[in-house]
């Protein structure tokens, strides 16, 4: 029997202009990136984008699948092209829950 690959993650946290819900204009490219990322997830077999969160001064972005290198460097292609703020950053998980993570400053 074949064991499925544990399911990689890759969280980014945008820094938002304020400790809440950002500025009108974070909310405007937040849009466009969710949709940008959705997008581009859907051509490329490394993985899904699942969503983003708005709250306390940062916005997330859900990243999965089997690479969570592969993830990450298809999510940072689109989310370079957007304005994020100096205290951005992503966590790389490279397992299921608890296994080990590495943090990146973007």
């Amino acid at each position: 029997m074949k064991t499925p690959k544990a399911r990689h993650a890759v969280l980014v946290y945008l820094k938002l202009a304020n400790d809440e819900y950002g500025s009108e204009a974070d909310r405007m490219y937040l849009k466009d990136l969710s949709m940008t990322l959705e997008q581009a997830f859907q051509n490329k077999p490394v993985g899904e984008f699942d969503g983003d969160e708005i709250g306390n001064g940062f916005c997330t972005l859900y990243f999965y699948g089997p690479d969570a290198e592969k993830l990450f460097d298809a999510a940072l292609q689109s989310i370079k092209r957007f304005p994020y703020k100096r205290g951005s950053y992503a966590i790389k998980r490279l397992g299921g829950k608890g296994a080990p993570q590495e943090k990146i400053e973007i």
